[in-house]
C-alpha cells in the first residue's frame, strides 16, 4: 500500500495517518540537530530504506515450502550454477527474514550516516 497508492499521492493529499508519521519522523530528526536541507535528506534516506527493506521482506524467496532440501525448496536447481555461482550460495542467507533486527541495525546505521556528518 505505501509502495503503490501513498506515493502516487501529492503529499498533502495523503492521509492524516500518514502525515503525521511523517511529522513525528520530521520532528525527531530536526530534534537530532539537522537543519533543514539535513533532515530532508535523512527524511528521503530513511523513507527509501523502509520502503526497499519491506519490499525485500515480503518478496516470495521459496520456490516449493514442502521440499525439505534448501536447494530444491529455494528452487536453486532452475539457476544456472557456473553463471549465478554467488548468488546460488547466497540463496539460503538471503531467503531467511532479517526481522526487525536487520531493519533497526539498517536505520541506525543509516542516521548515524547523517548525525556523525554534522559534528
Amino acid at each position: 500500500l505505501l509502495a503503490t497508492r501513498m506515493l502516487a499521492v501529492p503529499l498533502a493529499r495523503r492521509p492524516l495517518a500518514v502525515l503525521r508519521d511523517h511529522e513525528r519522523v520530521l520532528t525527531l530528526l530536526r530534534e537530532s540537530g539537522l537543519d533543514d536541507a539535513g533532515v530532508a535528506a535523512a527524511f528521503r534516506a530513511f523513507t527509501s530504506w523502509l520502503l526497499g527493506y519491506v519490499a525485500v521482506e515480503l518478496r516470495p524467496m521459496v520456490d516449493n515450502p514442502e521440499e525439505s532440501d534448501p536447494a530444491f525448496r529455494l528452487g536453486l536447481h532452475h539457476m544456472p550454477a557456473r553463471e549465478l555461482p554467488v548468488l546460488r550460495e547466497t540463496a539460503p542467507a538471503l531467503a531467511e527474514r532479517g526481522g526487525v533486527a536487520a531493519l533497526t541495525e539498517g536505520l541506525d546505521a543509516l542516521i548515524d550516516r547523517f548525525t556523525t556528518a554534522q559534528e
